[in-house]
């Protein structure tokens, strides 16, 4: 297991679109302590893309280069895709070791890499 995936918990070994992110410190986010996260990249829809591009558009972060090299559009998928309700503002406040493993686990579930 690679170092930044130890804090990622798969509900099945193959399947990379429903998972667990276990923060490696807990953060507070509207005043409610996590320390774990649900993600279900499955339930993204096309709708959920666009929407991510169009807000991206309008805050001038669209990339050129692609939507998975893009990393305000990756954060943005995650948490559409979090089971709890989160804006991408949860991501400016945990550990860039915790960050760094959402964003790769985003990044290959989105390129549709194993």
């Amino acid at each position: 297991m690679a170092k930044d995936e130890k804090n990622v918990v798969n509900t099945e070994e193959e399947d990379l679109s429903v998972w667990t992110w276990k923060l490696s410190q807990p953060t507070t986010y509207n005043g409610e302590e996590i320390s774990e996260l649900k993600f279900n990249f499955g339930k993204l829809t096309g709708r959920d893309g666009i929407e991510v591009e169009n807000e991206l558009m309008r805050t001038g972060k669209l990339a050129i280069y692609g939507q998975l090299s893009n990393i305000n559009y990756i954060v943005g998928m995650a948490a559409r895709a979090c089971e709890k309700p989160i804006g991408i503002d949860l991501f400016d406040m945990v550990g860039i070791s915790d960050f760094n493993t959402l964003r790769t686990h985003a990044q290959l579930f989105l390129a549709n890499l194993p």
